[in-house]
């Protein structure tokens, strides 16, 4: 592969994917700059979910160890409020009336991304997929470890999965026709809705610290009908938000990030494209199995209910199998061996 030297490129968002494509584009012989709007990055108090085409993402990056081991905080970055491009680069205007200019800029900003308002101005807002969604984690030490699993109840999910550190993330999933509905007390409110349900249920719920307890309104995109613009790309939930019933958000950050670094050749609008024709069909597939999953699984319809259990038992490991492999199944391109910085 030929490097590419003496280029450079803006990453707006610190996050999953922002910061897999920064790895990325340092392997192809980038200059990288990462702008992050929030003044700390720590722990959000919920985990991400990463399933075996997430891990071969992180593998092609070369973060193999890394990955597996803990997450890396940026120390830095910038909100980004304006973008503009011309024949020869992009710049970008931050919150303090600053700019930046290079030859490229990842909009990785999620799913109300900055960069695709400016520079796709005429795409549909995200939509509110009538979803409200709890999340926490239990204390260190506090509970013995759990496989991960999921509970589906009528009109409701919950699901538990293990953290490194003797931690259990854990979710609460309903149905909510209009966003914005908050609750004071909403470790009260989750036990509320899951009164009766079985361990170790409650004894989670007990482990959380009420004050760490996330709530938030589930959005999605509609299709884009591009993810590059000239000089600029977008990836991960700014590009094809999607609900998370599949636990692909991040999965798919992290392969938008290994395919953008393998096309970053040659002419920056071509490799661009390039990049849109490899990432959209796939990405769009997954954003539709995932708005489809919670019309069954969070139905308030008490026939839908039962016959979606019905089914479950029935369905065989190979199904689940089979299904699973059409999202798993991924294989990154290959990546330059070493990083220049």
């Amino acid at each position: 592969m030929k490097r590419d030297q003496g280029r450079s490129a803006i990453v707006a968002g610190a996050g999953i994917g922002g910061l897999a494509a920064a790895i990325g584009l340092l392997r192809a012989g980038w200059t990288v700059t990462v702008l992050e709007r929030a003044r700390e990055l720590g722990e959000v108090g919920a985990g991400w979910s990463f399933a075996p085409n997430a891990l071969r993402a992180a593998d092609a990056l070369g973060v193999r160890e890394e990955f597996r081991a803990c997450s890396v905080p940026t120390e830095a970055g910038a909100e980004v409020t304006g973008v503009r491009q011309d024949g020869d680069g992009v710049t970008v205007t931050c919150g303090d009336g600053g700019e930046l200019r290079a030859d490229l800029l990842v909009g990785a900003d999620g799913v109300h991304s900055t960069v695709r308002r400016r520079v796709w101005p005429d795409t549909p807002e995200p939509v509110f997929q009538r979803i409200l969604c709890w999340r926490g984690v239990t204390e260190p030490g506090s509970v013995r470890q759990v496989s991960g699993y999921q509970t589906w109840g009528r009109g409701a999910r919950f699901g538990a999965h293990p953290l490194i550190g003797e931690r259990v993330f854990w979710f609460l999933t309903v149905r909510q026709d209009e966003p914005g509905t908050r609750f004071d007390d909403d470790l009260g409110e989750v036990r509320r809705r899951t009164r009766g349900w079985h361990e170790p249920i409650g004894a989670l719920l007990a482990a959380t610290p009420p004050e760490t307890v996330l709530c938030h309104d589930i959005y999605d995109l509609d299709p884009l009908p591009s993810y590059a613009d000239g000089r600029v790309a977008l990836l991960g939930d700014a590009a094809h938000a999607m609900t998370p019933f599949l636990a692909q958000g991040a999965c798919q950050a992290l392969e938008d990030a290994v395919v953008l670094a393998a096309e970053a050749t040659g002419p920056v609008p071509e490799a661009l494209r390039r990049y849109d024709q490899a990432r959209r069909p796939r990405t769009q597939q997954v954003q539709r199995m995932a708005r489809t999953d919670p019309r069954l699984s969070l139905s308030t319809s008490g026939a839908t209910y039962r016959l979606m259990t019905a089914m479950t038992r029935l369905a065989s490991s190979g199904m689940a199998r089979r299904k699973s492999a059409r999202l798993w199944n991924w294989t990154p391109p290959a990546l330059p061996t070493e990083v220049t910085r």
